[in-house]
């Protein structure tokens, strides 16, 4: 699962990049990129919750720590179902394909087609925002639940080591989330606003031939997408940490226990001791 979430977030990374090209088939791969990374996100977190639940019986007796992990899980799964739909949104063509008959003769033309397509890409663009904060709720979780296991991090040196690993992948995950809210703010300017998207594809009336108008619409829209090739790039990062913590877990603390390790369960040296 590790190895797949770093391949989903280099698939952010390259979607993300690709979203500053005008080219459409650029465009929808950028954006397949990101309806598969958020679908895989969506399947795991609804994983990561069977899996929460199915160590406890009743949410009031759970452990708290156990409590904390099931709201984390389930602000990923949101998140990723979100981002899913908002991704669905932008996907190239699909409103010249939506409102086919609008652009044939007797039809509404296509100007009624591009202002659709500009009103999809604003709710596509709220979805945007709803998902990055969902995924900064849930780095909130994973703080608090970094904090309850601050004993168990002082075991052993490993535990040391992947206790500031964690640190490390939650600044990177927290980071990246904020960069995802206010890239998708930015991303789309029809948002609040009288400045559409302008590209090749749709000028805006209002801003057309005003260069300082199509100016400020062209470099926030292309703002926003650098803070999205930045957040991936953090996300990527935690990703990479949060493996490399997986794989020195599984080594040296591996003791073959499910969930929660018993206090008065085996000794340190004997976790120590596990390789052999």
């Amino acid at each position: 699962m590790s190895i797949t979430n770093i391949m989903v977030q280099v698939g952010f990374v390259w979607g993300s990049y690709l979203f500053l090209s005008s080219d459409p088939i650029d465009l929808k791969f950028g954006d397949t990129l990101f309806i598969i990374g958020s679908v895989i996100t969506f399947l795991f977190a609804g994983f990561n919750l069977a899996e929460s639940r199915a160590h406890w019986a009743n949410y009031r007796e759970a452990e708290r720590e156990d409590r904390i992990e099931f709201w984390e899980a389930t602000m990923f799964f949101f998140a990723g179902l979100v981002f899913l739909v908002g991704s669905i949104f932008y996907w190239p063509g699909i409103y010249d394909w939506w409102y086919a008959a609008d652009l044939e003769e007797g039809g509404r033309g296509e100007t009624y087609v591009h202002d659709m397509e500009e009103s999809g890409e604003a709710h596509g663009a709220r979805c945007f925002i709803g998902g990055s904060v969902l995924f900064l709720i849930a780095t909130m979780f994973n703080g608090i639940g970094l904090g309850m296991n601050k004993k168990e991090a002082e075991k052993n040196p490993v535990s040391v080591v992947t206790h500031y690993l964690h640190l490390a992948a939650l600044f990177n995950s927290q980071m990246g989330s904020v960069l995802f809210v206010a890239g998708s703010w930015m991303y789309r300017p029809i948002i609040g606003g009288a400045c559409p998207d302008y590209n090749a594809r749709y000028e805006g009336e209002a801003q057309e031939g005003e260069i300082v108008a199509e100016h400020a619409c062209e470099s926030t829209g292309a703002f926003g997408t650098k803070l999205y090739i930045i957040g991936s790039c953090m996300y990527l990062t935690e990703a990479l940490l949060n493996f490399t913590s997986s794989a020195l877990k599984h080594k040296y603390c591996n003791d073959g226990k499910v969930g929660h390790k018993d206090e008065k369960g085996e000794s340190d040296n004997d976790l120590l001791e596990n390789e052999s």
